[in-house]
């Protein structure tokens, strides 16, 4: 090694020998303490509260330093973005049910007709491919006007489901699944959060209770 490395034996062994400065002990101690506080705050805080925490368990540390030993260990304090609020509930206007009307039509261009078992909706992660149906969120439908599940060949059927309100989160995708009846050409669209936010408002919708 002392070869390799150019060196020579006295010098290498020196080194190994050497303790470490109480600069480095100090270093070793502070950035341990500063892994410990990072952790116990679960990484919500940042350099300036473990300052103030040091400053409580009476270690003196910079800011700019302790920001420095944090960016060596790779710890990164987690920011929560405010809440921003979007709708203004101080009006007089009537406040409608938050439905999602959706308009579903299936075209059949093959020469067998094409019958509908079941329409699922279900919210899914988009990143996980190896997903279970526990991980999935299944919406069932508040209304379903669909006159005839069979689509004869070269046709064209339509029907709509009402789903209740709900939340696609970060990376989440609507994914709407038609089951074949009796066959096994099934189809899978799935809808973003942009394809959502450009569905038109209705005004006016009756539904009946029972």
């Amino acid at each position: 090694m002392c070869e390799v490395l150019k060196v020579s034996r006295s010098s290498f062994y020196h080194w190994k020998k050497r303790k470490p400065t109480m600069r480095s002990e100090r270093r070793a101690v502070l950035s341990a303490e500063i892994f410990s506080i990072y952790h116990w705050s679960r990484g919500r805080y940042g350099s300036p509260r473990i300052v103030r925490e040091l400053e409580s368990k009476g270690i003196r540390a910079s800011r700019p330093f302790v920001a420095k030993l944090m960016r060596e260990s790779d710890l990164r304090s987690i920011v929560k973005k405010k809440f921003k609020k979007t709708t203004n509930s101080s009006h007089r206007y009537p406040v409608v049910e938050n439905y999602l009307n959706q308009n579903f039509q299936v075209k059949n261009s093959s020469n067998v007709s094409y019958e509908i078992d079941m329409v699922n909706f279900r919210i899914v992660d988009k990143k996980n491919l190896k997903r279970t149906v526990v991980q999935d969120k299944l919406l069932q439908p508040v209304r379903i006007h669909f006159p005839t599940m069979t689509a004869s060949h070269h046709s064209d059927i339509s029907g709509v489901y009402l789903l209740d309100q709900f939340t696609l989160l970060k990376d989440q995708v609507l994914e709407i699944e038609v089951l074949e009846k009796n066959g096994g050409r099934h189809q899978k669209v799935q809808l973003e959060n942009k394809d959502l936010i450009n569905a038109r408002l209705i005004n006016s919708l009756n539904i009946k209770t029972n």
